[in-house]
C-alpha cells in the first residue's frame, strides 16, 4: 500500500513510517521540511512540503495514495508552555487536520482510510487504570 504520513518526523511517526516500510509499504510525507524528511526516512517515496498555516497540501501527494495517517501538530515538548505555544498546539492540529480534510474531500479517488492521533494526554493520568474509547476525558489542556 501506498501510505501518506503527517508528522512523519516525529517521535511516534518516524516509528510508524519504519514499521510500515519494512513491512512492505510505500510511504508519502507531508512535511514543513523536505530535506529534514528526506534525512530522517531516508526510505521515504515522495516528500512535500506543507505547512499547515497556509492552507491545503498540495493535491499530487494524494496521487495512488492508499491510506492517510495523521499526526502533525506542534510539538508538546518543544518549551514551557504559554498561552501563545498552547494556541499554536490547538491550532496545530484543528486547523491542520480542517485543510487535510478539505483537499481529501477533493480527491476523485478516496484513501481506504484516514488514522487520526494527536493527543496523548487525552485521558489524563489514570494510573493502573484500563481505558477505552468511551472512558471519559481528562482533565487540563491536553485532554
Amino acid at each position: 500500500m501506498k501510505i501518506l504520513i503527517t508528522g512523519a518526523t516525529g517521535f511516534i511517526g518516524s516509528t510508524i513510517a519504519q514499521a510500515l516500510h519494512e513491512s512492505g509499504h510505500e510511504i508519502v510525507v507531508l512535511t514543513r521540511n523536505v530535506d529534514a524528511a528526506k534525512k530522517k526516512i531516508p526510505f521515504l517515496a515522495e516528500a512535500y512540503f506543507w505547512d499547515w498555516k497556509k492552507g491545503a497540501p498540495p493535491l499530487e501527494a494524494f496521487q495512488g495514495v492508499d491510506g492517510i495517517i495523521n499526526l502533525a501538530g506542534q510539538n508538546i515538548a518543544s518549551s514551557r508552555w504559554n498561552d501563545s505555544l498552547k494556541k499554536e498546539i490547538f491550532d496545530s492540529r484543528v486547523y491542520g487536520t480542517k485543510n487535510l480534510v478539505s483537499t481529501i474531500k477533493e480527491l476523485s479517488m478516496k484513501p481506504k482510510f484516514f488514522i487520526q492521533a494527536s493527543a496523548i494526554g487525552f485521558y489524563g493520568h489514570r494510573d493502573s487504570e484500563t481505558l477505552h474509547e468511551t472512558s471519559p476525558h481528562g482533565n487540563g489542556f491536553l485532554a
